[in-house]
């Protein structure tokens, strides 16, 4: 139900003044900035959850067989960090 609602507002073209419009792009803003906000506890585990945590995402990373484990878990991190803000801010969202 909900990935329905969630075409039916991305797919759906009402006329810019009705409140029909005005709901989808709520609903559309609503569920970008809490997809957005759910990336900070993980990146936060990644960076900020210790070196206990930390050496575990670094172990993980190098069980997989890339090389230079930490700098990818840093490297990852940033990655959601920055994908948070720009999901949050609406940078680039989807047409």
């Amino acid at each position: 139900m909900f990935i329905q609602f969630i075409l039916r507002a991305a797919l759906a073209n009402p006329p810019s003044e009705s409140r029909e419009s005005w709901r989808n792009v709520a609903a559309l803003t609503f569920i970008r900035i809490y997809v957005g906000l759910m990336f900070v506890p993980h990146f936060g585990s990644h960076i900020l959850g210790g070196p206990y945590q930390f050496k575990i995402y670094t172990l993980y990373f190098a069980s997989l067989g890339l090389h230079m484990p930490a700098i990818q878990v840093v490297l990852a991190g940033s990655v959601e960090l920055i994908s948070a803000i720009g999901l949050v801010l609406g940078l680039l969202p989807a047409p």
